[in-house]
């Protein structure tokens, strides 16, 4: 291991910096933030929202073992099975690590306390049953001599060293090789943007998505490999609510992309598509619909691609009224939102300005052609 030095970041947590370099294993700006947004919001909660119970999940970078804290956490709160394949060719010592105040930081601090000793204790090149839900794999070798031929990957973090730091990690061949281990519905992140990066990772045939950042970073890249049919359906039911000649449209910020849509989410098994309208404007705006029409059902072929990778999307749409609408709490400016997995707030757009460039997916677009030439 290099020599390195502890740096408390923006946000209390511990990184590590190289020594006689400006080289961090986190973002200064915040080392749990920066992790809980590139790799478990936009990596983690981005696939099991397509419904995955088990995940295998390989991490290229092992470093100060944060990630794999924050997944361990994750795994126990959402009671999903993980197994967690890491490789390193230069682990940090485990004194370092229990220097490190993982175990004392975030809002989970009672597991991170349980977990976190766990990893730091974690013997390389053998498999530890941490909890119920989290197996951690260590490797320590470089991960171009890795065998990854009898491997399939839900998840791949890729958290090395950056291109100008170690550029033989960032290759077309190290990408084509963790590609070929990724299962058709997979995802990969990574917080690296640059040209070298895109390149390398297209040429393994993955399709890029470049996707908000954490403080301190613009973008981030999500890739996931080229998928040839859908593998399963995914119903949702939307909402259209008109008001003094407006509609009412959310800015959202989810899975780490931001989005405009209609009001509405997925359909609930055992609930019927009426109901999960209620459900989602009682959950959302929190008044009762009624007066409820059918207005739109998916009549096109639509295969979902920056959410839920892998299936065929029907979407179905309700005109609706509520009692109170000027109750609803709204924004003036587009996206007025933080930047947090799930924030949201409403706007009202005056029907005369409505069209469908605005809004994020393929079938609100049309929805929203429709309603301008009612």
């Amino acid at each position: 291991m290099k020599e390195t030095e502890l740096v408390k970041t923006a946000d209390g947590s511990h990184t590590l910096r190289l020594v006689g370099t400006d080289e961090h294993y986190h973002s200064v700006y915040g080392a749990v933030t920066e992790a809980l947004h590139i790799y478990i919001h936009a990596g983690l909660d981005f696939i099991v929202s397509g419904g995955k119970q088990k995940i295998g999940l390989f991490e290229v970078g092992y470093g100060t073992g944060l990630n794999a804290l924050l997944t361990a956490i994750w795994a126990e709160e959402h009671g999903v099975e993980v197994m967690y394949t890491a490789v390193d060719a230069h682990p940090v010592d485990e004194g370092v690590l229990k220097m490190l105040n993982y175990g004392e930081e975030g809002e989970n601090r009672d597991a991170a306390r349980s977990i976190w000793p766990q990893l730091c204790n974690a013997k390389w090149n053998h498999t530890s049953r941490i909890s119920k839900f989290f197996s951690l794999q260590l490797l320590h070798e470089p991960v171009e001599f890795v065998d990854l031929s009898n491997q399939h990957f839900d998840v791949v973090f890729f958290d090395a060293f950056a291109p100008a730091v170690t550029p033989g990690m960032w290759s077309e061949e190290i990408f084509q090789k963790i590609a070929a281990a990724m299962k058709e519905v997979s995802v990969l992140v990574t917080y690296a943007t640059s040209g070298v990066v895109k390149r390398a990772i297209a040429a393994a045939g993955l399709e890029i998505e470049k996707i908000p950042g954490p403080p301190g970073k613009r973008e981030m890249l999500r890739a996931v490999p080229k998928l040839t049919k859908p593998k399963s359906f995914n119903v949702r039911v939307y909402g259209v609510l008109i008001y003094n000649e407006c509609v009412l449209v959310t800015d959202e910020f989810r899975l780490g992309i931001f989005m405009t849509k209609f009001p509405g989410g997925g359909l609930k098994f055992g609930e019927g598509t009426v109901d999960c309208l209620k459900r989602e404007v009682r959950e959302e705006i929190g008044q009762e619909a009624k007066n409820i029409q059918h207005y739109y059902t998916t009549d096109f072929f639509q295969q979902t691609k920056k959410l839920r990778p892998g299936q065929q999307l029907i979407s179905i749409y309700y005109r609706f009224d509520i009692d109170h609408p000027d109750a609803i709490t709204v924004k003036e400016k587009i996206m007025d939102i933080p930047l947090n997995d799930g924030a949201q707030s409403f706007r009202w757009v005056p029907l005369q300005q409505l069209n469908a460039e605005m809004f994020t997916f393929p079938i609100d677009k049309k929805v929203a052609e429709m309603i301008k030439n009612d």
